[in-house]
């Protein structure tokens, strides 16, 4: 009975080995992957975690194979198996003794002589008398290994063990035992080619791990200083006689123009003029909102131009404050031009809207963001008045959760207001913005529970503040429900922007989870038959959702697609309504997918992202037995889209870079 192989058998077994390796194969290729795609596509959460697991796998498999695995002297040897000591007749090992050996017999003397065929066991035939007592050697490394796995013996001293006595000795005469089993060491280059190769696939693993590291975790541990000092004024909601101007000014880079709790000063006046009107009684800031203020300018005058600034009340005594006045007034102070009346019959407007920036991302082609770029110079946009931002304007999750605390949201915020492109963006015109779910985590489902609370009030504090809000939200303890959906005016046409993470649950298998909540419900109801209104001004109805309405895109039950008894309502909401020529603007998806929405075919989406940031490698729009599909597209880091509109049209540009690639136009009914 066999004895069970032991481990050093195992490991040193032939399949053993080829196993071994083909999970070093997989694990290190899969190192390379996650890392390919962690730099050169989008900086998923899941491969910080798993590709130090394939590593450390990859490695110890490595480790196995080289170590515990190395060849033993008979695998690494040739071994010389003599015939018996006795005289040439007596009988000796043959080729059906080891089967699987193929071996030449080494004569001692040096005559030359020929060589048998026939047989694998090839023994030289010579004149000379020693010929018989000559050892066989195995002819390869590979040839012996085969025959030792064969005989399940792993040395020399288990092979003479097994070879059964009945072919060492005669039957007429004692067994003979074989004089020695000699061992003849192979000559290995002492660096081969598979060694090389390991190292440098180890080398250039560990070189992927350490730039996932860095891609990572860098700006979380290395930038806290630099964006603390993010500074800058803009514009949120502009109408005709109104302004919100939202700013930040922390303690630095400004001392002595600013210290804690310093009320500001936030002036206007219009252009051309020279006299200043302070908005308010000041505005205080402080760290209870992390240096970040909002005022509303009032009594202004409809289309007029006007210039803002934010100012310390401080005494500029000294030189040094007067250059820090200076520098600050850049970012400090900017221009606006107020809404037209909302029933001005030659009212047009021109927006442009998208969603989802992530900085520096893809990591190996992209420096800062590049939509914000578009958006604050290019002359493709450079005719926008407005812009409408669809959601994640941060990546909480991403690449990881650096923390769950209020600060923690807060930092995203300043790390892409760092961007100095994301500030010229702001502030070049009034910008209208809502949560999606990155602002909290991915797919965002869980209402008001977990982080909601921390990621909403910092949304608020950057974002939030500056949108037509009736109710500060951030005024907690006065209005705990105060709401962040919200509705304007900008003739020709008026908004409403969805709330879609607050008030949501979890998408039934049925599709019948909410989506608005009632309360949001209401409030869109009652704002869809304002529209109908004669003084309105209400030529077209742009609805602003973070996510597609479109079920053409129903991967994951995140979108409408996922709520279908909430897209059944509103879509018929607004058919029954009577409220004609209404469109949506989404975003989320990162592609572009354009469709009339069933069943009535009377609302066109345009739904495009990101404006800075990854995009899938294929797309995930599926419009058979869904929408009506008129345009989809996914390739372009940098989407999105203008609408330039009056009171008889509606024109879309699709700009991806900064180039205008597809263009469609609704007639107003």
């Amino acid at each position: 009975m066999k004895k069970p192989p032991t481990f050093d058998k195992l490991i040193h077994h032939r399949r053993t080995r080829w196993a071994g390796t083909a999970c070093l194969v997989v694990f290190s290729a899969l190192v390379h992957i996650a890392g390919l795609i962690f730099a050169l596509f989008a900086p998923g959460r899941i491969v910080v975690y798993i590709a130090p697991s394939f590593f450390l796998v990859a490695l110890a498999f490595g480790i196995a194979l080289g170590s515990f695995g190395k060849p033993n002297d008979a695998a690494s040897s040739m071994v010389a198996v003599p015939t018996s000591s006795s005289s040439p007749s007596s009988p000796s090992l043959s080729s059906s003794d080891l089967p699987n050996i193929t071996t030449r017999s080494v004569s001692p003397s040096s005559s030359p002589g020929r060589a048998e065929a026939g047989s694998p066991l090839r023994r030289r035939v010579g004149t000379s008398p020693t010929t018989a007592d000559a050892p066989i050697v195995a002819e390869s490394q590979e040839s012996l290994t085969n025959g030792l796995e064969g005989l399940n013996v792993e040395s020399t001293e288990e092979l003479l063990a097994v070879v059964p006595p009945s072919k060492l000795a005669s039957s007429s005469s004692p067994m003979v035992a074989p004089k020695s089993i000699a061992v003849v060491p192979l000559q290995q280059p002492a660096w081969p080619w598979t060694r090389i190769l390991a190292w440098v696939n180890l080398v250039v693993q560990v070189a992927w791990l350490l730039l996932i590291a860095y891609i990572a975790f860098a700006p979380w541990l290395f930038l806290h200083a630099e964006i603390e000092d993010v500074v800058y004024a803009r514009l949120g909601h502009v109408g005709p006689t109104d302004a919100r101007i939202v700013f930040r000014v922390p303690p630095t880079p400004f001392a002595p123009l600013t210290t804690p709790s310093s009320a500001l000063q936030v002036s206007v006046r219009r252009a051309g003029t020279s006299a200043w009107d302070i908005v308010g009684d000041g505005a205080a800031v402080s760290a209870e909102h992390d240096w970040t203020g909002m005022v509303v300018a009032t009594g202004l005058q409809p289309r007029t131009t006007y210039e803002y600034r934010v100012t310390s009340p401080l005494p500029s005594s000294t030189s040094a404050t007067a250059a820090v006045a200076e520098a600050a007034a850049a970012l400090l102070s900017g221009t606006f031009t107020t809404a037209p009346t909302p029933t001005d019959p030659a009212a047009t407007l021109k927006l442009v809207f998208g969603s989802c920036v992530k900085r520096d991302t893809p990591f190996l082609s992209e420096r800062g963001i590049r939509g914000f770029r578009t958006i604050a110079s290019a002359p493709v946009v450079a005719r926008a008045e407005l812009m409408l931002f669809l959601g994640d304007f941060i990546y909480a999750d991403v690449p990881f959760v650096y923390g769950s605390g209020l600060d923690a949201f807060r930092w995203h915020y300043k790390y892409t207001l760092a961007a100095p492109e994301s500030v010229a963006a702001v502030k070049k015109m009034p910008s209208y913005f809502i949560y999606d779910d990155h602002e909290f985590s991915n797919n965002w489902d869980a209402g008001e529970s977990g982080v909601y609370w921390n990621a909403a009030r910092a949304y608020t504090e950057y974002l939030g503040r500056g949108n037509p809000l009736s109710i500060d939200p951030l005024d907690t303890a006065a209005h705990p429900n105060a709401p962040q959906y919200y509705s304007f005016t900008r003739a020709p046409a008026c908004f409403f922007v969805f709330d879609l993470r607050r008030y949501r649950t979890a998408s039934y298998s049925n599709g019948t989870a909410p989506l608005l909540g009632e309360q949001q419900w209401t409030a869109f109801s009652t704002w869809l038959n304002s529209t109908l209104a004669p003084d309105s001004g209400c030529t077209w109805r742009i609805l602003g959702s973070s996510v597609p309405v479109t079920t053409n895109w129903d991967i994951d039950g995140d979108t409408w697609a996922g709520y279908t008894a909430e897209r059944t309502r509103l879509l018929d909401l607004v058919h029954s309504s009577g409220a004609k020529n209404t469109v949506v603007l989404s975003g989320d998806r990162h592609a572009v997918g354009v469709q009339r929405l069933v069943p009535h075919r009377e609302v066109v989406e345009y739904s495009v992202s990101p404006i800075g940031a990854f995009v899938p490698p294929i797309s995930f729009y599926r419009s058979k037995g869904g929408d009506e599909e008129l345009y989809e597209k996914v390739a372009g880091n940098s989407k999105m889209g203008m609408i330039d509109m009056d009171r008889t049209k509606l024109r879309f540009n699709l700009v991806i870079g900064e180039d205008v690639v597809w263009e469609h136009e609704l007639t107003a009914e």
